[in-house]
């Protein structure tokens, strides 16, 4: 699981962890060009290959 500081996809860095669930991780993340802050949640790697977790 990526933790607070980290960059996803080139574009977002991770501010800090809002809340921790059965299905993933909830990140407040900052989009590095344009500044804005957003809610990123990153599933576990376990439910990952369920296609009715990934639907939700």
């Amino acid at each position: 699981m990526p933790a607070s500081g980290q960059t996803l996809a080139g574009k977002y860095s991770l501010v800090r962890t809002l809340g921790e669930g059965g299905m993933g991780i909830v990140y407040e993340a900052r989009h590095l060009r344009l500044g804005h802050r957003c809610a990123i949640k990153v599933l576990r790697p376990e439910v990952v290959g369920d296609a009715e977790t990934i639907a939700r």
